[in-house]
């Protein structure tokens, strides 16, 4: 009889969260692509269980994947409702100004932020969810439009 492989937190935390797939995602950032808010809420269970704020800051929510995208881009491209939770969760852990303008102002390879994505899949929820944040971090929102005029 084959002796069962034994993982500890540690080792399930890292192959389950933070671990990469070939394209640099890992399955945050597949759950946010799927718009599987039921594996997002999974997800940050064991995260709240296993990590400290400053990991889950940046290995969930400012980590980038091979194209520079962050869970946010990601989420700005599908249901709302992902993005809502995505930016819940952000907002549950201490968060400095500095890293809501990371998370707010990131851009991908081609310098799309999370603004250019939901605009690109012609989302005005999206826009306008994104909107109330950066208001509510006072964010000029033209720097979020057009990062390349910053």
């Amino acid at each position: 009889m084959a002796k069962e492989p034994q993982l500890n937190p540690g080792e399930v935390k890292y192959k389950l969260l933070l671990h990469q797939e070939g394209d640099g995602q890992p399955a945050w950032f597949l759950a946010a692509k799927s718009d599987n808010l039921k594996l997002l809420k999974e997800l940050w269970a064991l995260t709240k269980k296993e990590g400290n704020p400053e990991e889950i800051k940046y290995n969930l929510f400012l980590a980038q994947n091979e194209y520079g995208e962050t869970a946010l881009h990601v989420a700005a491209e599908g249901i709302v409702e992902v993005l809502e939770k995505l930016w819940a969760y952000f907002q549950r852990r201490p968060t400095k100004r500095r890293q809501v303008n990371e998370l707010l102002l990131a851009t991908d390879k081609h310098v799309y932020t999370d603004w250019n994505r939901a605009a690109e899949k012609g989302s005005l929820e999206a826009l306008e969810t994104l909107c109330r944040y950066t208001n509510k971090a006072e964010i000029n929102p033209m720097n979020c439009c057009w990062p390349k005029m910053r």
